[in-house]
């Protein structure tokens, strides 16, 4: 059994606003925050109507520059997936005003198909998904 991840990140501050570094239809879809302990990337994968569903991921300094420099088209963390430093994240998912969270590992040695079917997976777990609405 491995020992339970430091989450604390999760409720650090950040040190200054936020750093848009993609946007879709006008809204914010990945952005970094600084903070004491490296970054904050909030990435928003899947935007429709009520419904959001997306990851909160730690990453250390460097990392968060990665990301930053991510080519258009390519996963926002495809080119350091493998090697996070911290693989705890969160996905989480607003619906219809409502928020829920689930702790998440970010898988390390599967396509980018597997970890973005698992990254939903663990997004909707929290609330079922309303087929109707997709």
């Amino acid at each position: 059994m491995s020992e339970s991840p430091s989450v604390e990140w999760i409720g650090v501050p950040s040190r200054s606003g936020r750093t848009v570094v993609q946007r879709w239809n006008g809204l914010a879809t990945i952005t970094l925050a600084k903070m004491s302990t490296g970054a904050r990337l909030t990435w928003i994968f899947h935007d429709h109507k009520d419904d959001q569903l997306g990851l909160f991921v730690h990453l250390t300094d460097d990392e968060a520059q990665a990301v930053y420099d991510t080519a258009p088209g390519v996963g926002p963390i495809e080119q350091i997936r493998a090697t996070l430093q911290d693989p705890h994240a969160y996905a989480w998912r607003l619906w219809e005003g409502r928020f829920s969270s689930v702790p998440f590992e970010i898988p390390r040695h599967v396509d980018e198909q597997d970890f973005a079917t698992q990254a939903w997976a663990a997004a909707t777990r929290g609330m079922p998904v309303d087929e109707t609405a997709v």
